[in-house]
Order: structure tokens, then sequence, then C-alpha cells
């Protein structure tokens, strides 16, 4: 799953590319041995567009605003702890705190 989400972050920041292009983004899966269409079926059915819209409003509820965000879940307990770009000694200080009370 990484490298397909690092291959649509490729395409948009170092080619410009938009993920609005479906034909783009099932060229990726196709790349990690997804039929093309299955996923375009996948992609625009009823039920995704339903977990899609569910996502956006649970992030949206948690405050998140920006990419890249951290969100920590402890004991099904979720705390936003970073919007925007944070240093990796300072995220993990924070990390550090919140999931461990360190």
């Amino acid at each position: 799953m990484f490298q397909f989400v690092k291959k649509l972050q490729e395409q948009v920041y170092v080619y410009g590319k938009s993920l609005d292009d479906l034909d783009l983004v099932s060229d990726i899966a196709n790349s990690f041995g997804i039929d093309k269409e299955t996923f375009k079926e996948h992609f625009n059915s009823q039920k995704i567009e339903t977990i899609t819209k569910n996502y956006f409003k649970f992030i949206s509820q948690l405050g998140v605003q920006s990419f890249p965000s951290v969100v920590v879940d402890k004991d099904d307990k979720y705390t936003l702890i970073s919007q925007g770009y944070m240093e990796f000694d300072k995220l993990e200080k924070i990390i550090a705190e919140e999931i461990l009370g360190k």
C-alpha cells in the first residue's frame, strides 16, 4: 500500500499531475497488478463514495485541515498532534508524550 501511495504522491508533487485523472490512477493501480477496469468500477462505486465521504467527515471532526497531518490512535481515542511539516525530533517527542506519557 505504501508503494502505491508513494507513486500517487510522485505523480502529484514531481510531475504535477492531478489525481482527478482516473486513467492515471488506474494505470498506477495496474502497475501493482490490479486490473484497470476492475479498479475503475470499484473507484466509481457507491460503496467507495460512501466510505470516502465518511472518512472525510471523520477527519474533519478530528480537526485535520492540512497535509501532512499526524493523528495518534490510543485505545480508540484519536488525537491530532501535528498539521503541516514538523521536524522529526519534535514530532517524535510529541508522539512519545501522547502514547507513552513521557
